[in-house]
């Protein structure tokens, strides 16, 4: 379904219950009131006749904006623009947004050059900034999860974007080693999600 105000008020009072800030990864593509993503070829499920403008509910939104500025305690994390890659026909490739395959028959994925990537992080502060978000990014948290095969290094240039936009915090799927962390470039990386139902690690929620 789609989010309403409800749900950011939601998350505001789970913070402030464990006086915690809450990371939220936002997908922004759904926000593209000026179509900046047609003739994106990549980036959508319509490439060429994208038009999400004519779909928003503008008072919806609105609200949310306004719920979600206005809390202490929901900190926006960089999460994509539509949680995926996609052909020049709109088929969805991988859900992994920065990476791809270099043929159709490959197996493995490959980073995206720092360069398309840098391009998808624009385009996205162009919606952030068209709405009148205000909060600055700090976090990241790729779509999906990072494939296990990639070593740090593989990593460079995702990291070095980030950094080139003020982003030095990195949380995903990757090692799926509990409270796993290293530096990528100068971006801190922290594993998320590893489940703690091992009887052996004893972690009660």
């Amino acid at each position: 379904r789609k989010h309403v105000p409800e749900d950011y008020t939601v998350l505001n009072e789970i913070g402030k219950a464990l006086d915690m800030k809450t990371i939220c990864p936002l997908i922004l593509g759904e926000w593209d009131k000026d179509n900046l993503l047609r003739n994106e070829v990549g980036a959508t499920f319509q490439p060429f006749t994208w038009d999400r403008a004519s779909l928003i509910d503008y008072k919806i939104a609105e609200k949310s904006l306004e719920v979600a500025e206005n809390s202490e305690f929901i900190e926006y994390a960089y999460h994509g623009l539509l949680h995926g890659t996609y052909d020049e026909k709109g088929n969805q490739i991988t859900e992994c947004e920065f990476f791809e395959y270099k043929s159709p028959t490959d197996k493995t994925l490959v980073l995206q050059t720092e360069d398309e990537i840098l391009h998808r992080m624009e385009i996205y502060y162009k919606i952030y900034n068209s709405w009148g978000f205000k909060k600055k990014i700090r976090s990241f948290s790729s779509p999906t999860v990072i494939p296990q095969y990639f070593k740090a290094d593989d990593l460079l240039p995702l990291a070095s974007a980030l950094e080139k936009n003020g982003i030095y915090y990195w949380t995903n799927r990757w090692k799926s080693v509990i409270s796993y962390s290293e530096f990528i470039g100068n971006v801190l990386y922290l594993e998320k999600n590893v489940r703690y139902k091992n009887p052996r690690i004893g972690i009660p929620w």
